[in-house]
């Protein structure tokens, strides 16, 4: 029964195979469904209070319910979770907490989770937080899994961080190629940015 809720609130919640969005619907399937232990009913109900689909936005409640599905092991859950703990929303910032969830989600080869956990270990602040060679392997698969603006950007920050700056230009110049032309101008500068330093032979920190 859990499953078949949660598929109709999959459907009803973005629209699909004829069925037409209805987020509030969705998320009333979705609860019934969390609330019987279905992991991915639990991060899909996350995510509708993360983004505001269907119920008001809550951070908190989008928490509470991520978490039970990350310690179901739904990567998908893990990743957002670790992003709560890392922007600090819904909860205090805990850098030690989203570096948790971005692990566990990786060893299940989540990409979002290799990339994001590839750049934590190329540009932590603290030496000790930092792992080049790891943070090289971890980025490769990424890339391999899944070429778009995350993993180049994670790529050529741990290519940095190993003291390869040619090639880590080469990649950030990969990543700034991805972006659409009238896209996000901050976003932009951050990248061109990352890519001056490179150019200059300095790896790049986290802030």
């Amino acid at each position: 029964m859990p499953v078949a809720q949660r598929r109709l609130g999959e459907l009803l919640l973005q629209g699909a195979d004829g069925i037409e969005a209805d987020p509030e619907r969705a998320v009333v399937w979705l609860r019934e469904a969390a609330n019987q232990g279905d992991p991915r009913a639990q991060a899909w109900l996350g995510w509708a209070y993360d983004t505001g689909s269907g119920v008001r936005a809550s951070p908190a409640q989008a928490l509470r319910w991520y978490t039970r599905a990350a310690r179901a092991e739904d990567a998908t859950a893990q990743v957002n979770l670790a992003l709560l703990y890392q922007q600090g929303r819904g909860t205090d910032v805990r850098p030690d907490l989203a570096r948790r969830w971005f692990e566990r989600a990786a060893a299940q080869g989540e990409i979002n989770a290799l990339s994001s956990l590839a750049w934590l270990l190329a540009t932590a602040q603290a030496e000790a937080d930092r792992d080049a060679e790891r943070a090289l392997t971890l980025a490769r698969s990424a890339v391999a899994a899944q070429e778009d603006l995350h993993s180049l950007e994670a790529l050529a920050a741990a290519l940095a961080e190993s003291g390869r700056f040619a090639e880590a230009v080469v990649e950030q110049r990969r990543a700034l190629s991805l972006l659409d032309a009238g896209g996000d101008a901050d976003l932009r500068d951050a990248l061109e940015e990352r890519l001056d330093a490179y150019r200059s032979e300095r790896a790049w920190r986290a802030r």
